[in-house]
């Protein structure tokens, strides 16, 4: 493998690992921001430990879609299908979700 290669899958996972933190964490922010408390299963409610402001937390709201439609998009985030008719059902699945090619441009 060509050292820009190399460079570039590394960037590429922290880029996806970065994503997999910022997505909870603006949701979480943003939740706290609008005054909703965060739920947890096993503990309950989490009340807001900031106080409200709603504007940055629907600003925040917005910033963690874009987040996570980055993430679901991504292409180091799908793994290749074995198959030619699981390649046929991602490919229109990813269409759904994050637009054609031609879309993008």
């Amino acid at each position: 493998m060509s050292a820009w290669l190399a460079i570039d899958a590394k960037l590429g996972q922290w880029a996806i690992y970065a994503l997999l933190v910022l997505v909870p964490v603006t949701a979480i922010l943003g939740a706290w921001l609008e005054g909703h408390p965060l739920m947890l299963l096993a503990v309950g409610n989490i009340q807001p430990w900031l106080p409200q402001s709603r504007q940055p937390g629907l600003a925040l709201a917005d910033i963690r879609g874009w987040l996570g439609n980055a993430l679901m998009c991504s292409p180091a985030s799908t793994p290749l299908p074995r198959s030619t008719s699981l390649l046929a059902a991602r490919h229109s699945l990813s269409t759904a979700i994050c637009g054609s090619a031609s879309s993008l441009s």
